[in-house]
């Protein structure tokens, strides 16, 4: 991982105006000052450490279009990208599928002018069988 950084990093040194020599001292005095911490990191570690797996793909995605956009693969080079694309676009929805079935039905408010008939203890027995996590009773 500290190689691929570093080359991006000499790759964008090398490529900065001459007039910006401050911009310069800083991109390498920051590196340098977080260069250690890249050694022996691998993409595995960060997923473990929570990166989700649709940003995983989008990183990737970047990488690599940047890497083949000047190799004779153009071709196969466009098709992982396009793939990687769907993927993440998977792994995105079951993202927010995810976080839409934990908030889904976790909060209600119990009005008793609003119960059609039913009593209260009723309406809330339902909504926590429902799974509810959170009743307000309003008076």
């Amino acid at each position: 991982m500290t190689d691929s950084v570093s080359g991006f990093i000499d790759l964008i040194l090398r490529n900065l105006p001459d007039n910006e020599s401050e911009l310069r001292g800083t991109i390498k005095s920051s590196f340098g000052d977080i260069s250690y911490e890249l050694i022996g990191h691998s993409v595995e570690n960060y997923y473990e450490k929570g990166m989700p797996i649709d940003e995983v793909c989008l990183v990737t995605q970047s990488v690599l279009g940047l890497i083949l956009k000047h190799t004779d693969r153009s071709d196969s080079g466009r098709v992982l990208i396009e793939s990687l694309s769907q993927a993440g676009k998977l792994f995105s929805q079951k993202i927010r599928h995810d976080i839409r079935k934990k908030i889904n039905g976790i909060y209600v408010i119990v009005d008793p002018a609003a119960t059609d008939g039913r009593s209260v203890h009723e309406v809330v027995k339902s909504a926590l069988s429902g799974g509810v996590s959170i009743v307000q009773y309003r008076d």
